[in-house]
């Protein structure tokens, strides 16, 4: 039987195979180069997504809550934490009498402690189809008919029954529609008509289910939790909003503006850090596999100089060292992006809720885009490394290479 002929691609397999320290050391680096590269890029995009969709989501120039609710307001809209709060609903015509106010629309709050469809409380949001204009554009792309008396239309994370229908407070509801992924707090509420939603605090207030002291003491059919406001194009929003407050007592304002900005700002700073330690990762990682691609030639003269004396070209030895480093990056770029996806992809929601960030994945196009970049710039890396290393050793004189490998 006839031997394979040792072609480059064997002979660093083999090389490869007998130092496997030397090369889980050099594959090591560019594993945690791909890891970083991959992993950076789907953070950027997936907090630029949820960013995209919150601004999508905001619909209002200006919220009015009642006075000292504004951060559990901010909690409906950003994680969907359960609230409920209200004020006498006279303040929603009074807003709409401010200047600069183009048109309102109130949203009326209710929580559950506990339901059938959820292990943790839902946040039931009650609009009024005659006057919203914040939630309607896009429940609209998912629903368009007029959402009737006892049906809802579900956030992406809420879990209906078989039957597609909810139960609160013994009540069921049949789900009319279920909304696509956000990343905000919308992910975790039910959205009803305003009658349904106070026909609901109503039955909980007078059977005692799950209602706190704010349903048990306000008069429901003559309250509201927020009122969203519109203003009116080309007058500045910090003007409406100091007349909102010299007009409606007992408000608090939280204005979209504020909200949108303070998160842009800090995902720019996050951008910006991936960004840099991308950058200075790759760099070091260069570094770094040239300095070990430089020792491990050295160390190994001798083996090259017995390859020479049985016959490789000089070509064929720098074949082979670059070779071995496209073997040990194309592996590592392979591992390192799986690694990466396995953390990111199943704790998406986690690293989401620990960056206190609206955090959305981006579609397969995309993440594909991301991958094969992180995987070039990863696979890029060991050749160029070892470029030097290979010209050095194909320029070195067999009988010099064999008395300094001695």
């Amino acid at each position: 039987m006839s031997a394979k002929p040792m072609t480059i691609t064997r002979l660093s397999l083999y090389n490869l195979r007998g130092k496997p320290f030397r090369s889980g050391s050099l594959m090591a680096v560019v594993l945690i180069l791909a890891f970083a590269l991959f992993g950076g890029s789907v953070l950027s995009a997936s907090l630029k997504n949820g960013l995209s969709a919150l601004e999508g989501r905001l619909g209002a120039d200006i919220a009015a809550v009642p006075l000292g609710y504004e951060n559990s307001y901010q909690g409906i809209i950003l994680s969907g934490e359960p609230v409920k709060f209200y004020f006498d609903k006279s303040i929603e015509q009074k807003i709409k009498k401010v200047d600069g106010v183009e048109k309102v629309t109130s949203q009326f709050y209710l929580s559950t402690l506990s339901a059938d469809c959820c292990s943790v409380p839902v946040q039931i949001i009650g609009i009024d189809p005659n006057t919203d204009f914040v939630t309607k554009p896009w429940i609209a792309e998912v629903y368009h008919n007029e959402l009737k008396d006892g049906q809802m239309i579900i956030g992406s994370d809420i879990l209906p029954k078989k039957d597609n229908t909810l139960t609160f407070f013994n009540q069921k509801f049949t789900i009319v529609a279920k909304l696509e992924k956000t990343a905000t707090g919308m992910d975790n509420s039910v959205f009803v008509n305003v009658s349904t939603v106070k026909s609901l605090a109503e039955s909980a207030k007078q059977r005692g289910l799950g209602t706190n002291a704010e349903v048990q003491e306000a008069d429901l059919e003559n309250s509201i939790s927020s009122v969203l406001i519109k203003t009116k194009k080309g007058i500045d929003l910090d003007t409406v909003a100091t007349n909102i407050r010299r007009s409606v007592d007992g408000v608090s304002l939280v204005k979209s503006k504020n909200l949108f900005e303070s998160f842009s700002n800090n995902l720019d700073i996050i951008n910006s850090f991936v960004g840099i330690f991308s950058l200075a990762l790759w760099i070091l990682a260069a570094l770094v596999l040239t300095l070990l691609f430089s020792v491990t030639i050295n160390n190994r003269k001798k083996e090259f100089s017995v390859l020479r004396i049985l016959g490789a070209t000089r070509r064929k030895l720098a074949g082979a060292v670059l070779t071995e480093s496209l073997i040990l990056s194309i592996t590592g770029s392979v591992v390192g992006i799986l690694l990466s996806a396995i953390v990111i992809f199943p704790f998406s929601t986690l690293i989401g809720e620990q960056l206190g960030l609206p955090f959305l994945l981006p579609g397969v196009d995309d993440t594909l885009g991301y991958l094969l970049i992180a995987f070039l710039l990863a696979v890029v890396a060991g050749p160029l490394s070892a470029i030097y290393s290979a010209v050095k050793i194909s320029r070195t004189e067999t009988y010099v290479t064999l008395r300094e490998g001695e």
